[in-house]
Formats: C-alpha cells, structure tokens, sequence
C-alpha cells in the first residue's frame, strides 16, 4: 500500500521541519555564545542543540534559550 501526503500535510510537514531547523540553529547560537565564541564549533553546538532539543520536553517554547 502507498501512502500519499496531501499538500496540506506536506506543507504542515515542511513547516514542522523549517521550526525544527529554526530553533536548533537559535539554541546552538546560544551554546556558541555560552561557550565563550569559539572558532570551529558551529557543528559541535549544532550537534549538542540537537541533542537537547531532543531531550526536552518544552521542544516548541524553547524556554533554555529565554534565559
């Protein structure tokens, strides 16, 4: 069986994954910073935001990067 995505869905999915992107690079910004600016880090603090992104339960608000 095949599955079909609607463009409703596919634009639902599409803004899902461009908010996910979005708030990954906001808090790897944040690490970058908290991390006193280092050169060369850009894919470790992406990395770490990824994983806590994904730890979080609060995925959405973001509350660590409001501090």
């Amino acid at each position: 069986m095949t599955h079909h995505l609607s463009a409703t869905q596919a634009d639902s999915a599409q803004s899902s994954e461009a908010a996910a992107q979005n708030d990954i690079a906001r808090l790897a910004y944040v690490l970058w910073q908290q991390h006193g600016y280092p050169e060369g880090s850009a894919e470790g603090d992406w990395v770490e935001a990824e994983q806590k992104l994904r730890e979080s339960s609060v995925h959405p608000t973001l509350d660590m990067i409001r501090d």
